[in-house]
């Protein structure tokens, strides 16, 4: 399943780190560079950047440490997690620069815990990224408690596994890859064995603390453009998340519908790809009239709503 035209880069320091390399496959129009969430790795990007080189963009995918392609270092807390991003998006304009590679301010993507990491890089390293896309991010300032209450209901206990690193076979009915209603309905997503196996393989044990550190956090409020993305049907972060988030950068989000935690591996992604393109294509339209924006993405994406 995995793209096998990937460049693993070696970033030095302490720890190491490991990134992916995606080349442009058209003359380059822009770097994007994605932060994986809670038990994933760089692997988790592989539809979005077999979709964004294809269009002309140069992609970066973290590891944070002892997550995806690290099986050396131990994981980190959540602070650390912000230090390995900020490592690697420096490291990746001094191999832009080596490897002759036009080099311009990234475009920074993260998902649920990625997208909490990427909100507190913010705070310090704005000016080092074009823009942000909060991809089924962590509550801005904070989720509470409430999220982990989620840990307790049937579906969460199915994602309990997995973050402990052991094999699961319900991982078709974690929080990850189900669509969840307010009446805690749930339905897969996610059903193909094959899938389900190369995921259970790939997924690992995650820190606990780095998890609570994401129920309180400060923030500052950025001058770039953030585009906050998710799933009203997302078990961990639903609308009331997103809108949350969104109304912390003064924004509008873009809420897709039906769509699982794991937007990224969802059957639907390209609708959730779609938006980020159309979002990092015109951040500024976005930034300055941002209900006229979303109203025209959801146009866009839902065309036979809008009839």
């Amino acid at each position: 399943m995995e793209n096998i035209n990937y460049k693993p880069i070696p970033v030095d320091g302490s720890p190491t780190l490991i990134m992916r390399y995606y080349e442009a496959k058209i003359p380059q129009k822009g770097i994007l560079i994605f932060v994986h969430g809670v038990s994933h790795g760089a692997w988790c990007w592989e539809k979005f950047v077999n979709f964004f080189t294809e269009i002309g963009y140069t992609c970066f995918a973290v590891n944070l440490r002892g997550h995806g392609d690290d099986k050396t270092n131990k994981k980190g807390l959540l602070r650390q997690y912000v230090d390995d991003v900020s490592r690697c998006i420096d490291f990746c304009k001094i191999y832009c620069g080596i490897h002759k590679i036009p080099y311009s301010k990234p475009s920074l993507l993260g998902h649920s815990m990625g997208g909490g990491i990427v909100e507190l890089y913010m705070n310090d390293h704005s000016k080092q990224i074009k823009n942000a896309i909060l991809f089924a991010p962590a509550t801005a300032q904070g989720m509470g408690a409430s999220t982990f209450s989620t840990t307790a209901s049937k579906t969460g206990l199915y994602t309990a596994p997995t973050i402990l690193g052991k094999p699961n076979k319900y991982l078709l009915k974690s929080n990850f890859f189900i669509a969840k209603t307010d009446s805690k309905i749930f339905t897969p997503r996610i059903t193909d064995k094959k899938e389900l196996e190369f995921y259970n393989e790939h997924l690992c044990s995650e820190n606990v603390f780095a998890m609570l550190g994401l129920i309180s956090f400060k923030l500052n409020k950025p001058n770039i453009p953030v585009f906050v993305i998710g799933s009203d049907k997302d078990a961990f972060f639903p609308a009331a998340s997103l809108n949350r988030t969104a109304n912390f950068y003064n924004t509008k989000p873009m809420i897709l519908k039906g769509l699982c935690h794991d937007m990224m591996l969802d059957p639907e992604w390209g609708k959730a790809a779609q938006s980020v393109l159309e979002f990092i294509e015109n951040p500024e339209g976005l930034k300055d009239k941002p209900i006229e924006f979303i109203d025209a993405l959801e146009k866009k994406i839902y065309p036979e709503q809008s009839k």
